[in-house]
């Protein structure tokens, strides 16, 4: 769980997986505090490591809004309420909350 705000893709993430996120949902983690480990029960319930997201995909995503940015996420404390975002090329940025489907422009994404 990334309760602060972390980046991850193709700048953060690559040659190697570097940011939390990519690390718990690639399941390539290997002691705590990562949960998604062997052991370890994941944030589903089912015993870890899960691959929930191939490596290399993390590692191909890039910002096709701004290329030099990655996605930024951030959640609560309990990981329940989320934000996903990128920064966009007229400073803005689009995000979507795990309540919304669709994405919103905004001067910066709103904190979960």
């Amino acid at each position: 769980m990334v309760a602060s705000g972390e980046y991850f893709g193709k700048n953060t993430d690559s040659p190697t997986i570097n940011s939390v996120l990519a690390i718990e949902i690639t399941g390539t983690g290997i002691a705590p505090p990562y949960v998604n480990i062997p052991g370890k029960k994941t944030l589903t319930g089912h015993l870890g490591p899960i691959e929930y997201f191939e490596r290399g995909k993390i590692i191909s995503l890039y910002n096709p809004f701004n290329p030099s940015s990655d996605y930024h996420y951030q959640s609560d404390s309990t990981g329940s309420n989320w934000v996903l975002s990128l920064s966009i090329s007229n400073g803005k940025v689009l995000y979507r909350m795990v309540t919304q489907v669709n994405l919103i422009e905004a001067p910066e994404p709103p904190i979960p």
